[in-house]
């Protein structure tokens, strides 16, 4: 669960039941004025996938995250050539993202990406480490 740039919840999760790939959940927002529901402002809860043809024939093998501040061994930290990385160094407003994709074609790649989190409240405690 991540906050994007507006405080608007983001879920980001790989869907393993019905196999679709990655998921991505906005749930419901409700804003409400003087105990009325205004209607222009509220939006109802999205989600939706990168579809197979997004993929190129791609799959995806592994989707991680870890946060910083967290003394965390990565996995397999030496495919995405991050050997020696220690999240303990990076503030907890940082996530790490792992991703590896397959194609029986095209062979395994490994993918990583640091993101800055918006206004994140440094008192809340962290979440469990890992994927």
């Amino acid at each position: 669960e991540l906050f994007d740039k507006t405080g608007t919840k983001v879920i980001l999760s790989l869907d393993t039941t019905n196999n679709k790939g990655l998921l991505i959940q906005y749930p419901e927002i409700v804003y409400i004025d003087k105990g009325i529901k205004d209607q222009n402002k509220s939006k109802k809860a999205t989600e939706w996938y990168f579809d197979e043809s997004m993929y190129n024939g791609f799959v995806i093998q592994e989707l991680s995250f870890y946060q910083g501040g967290n003394a965390t061994t990565v996995a397999n930290a030496g495919n995405y050539g991050l050997a020696g990385i220690n999240m303990a160094d990076y503030g907890k407003n940082v996530v790490l993202v792992l991703l590896k994709i397959n194609s029986d074609r095209y062979g395994t790649y490994y993918f990583h990406r640091f993101v800055r989190m918006y206004n994140y409240p440094q008192s809340a405690s962290a979440p469990a480490p890992g994927p």
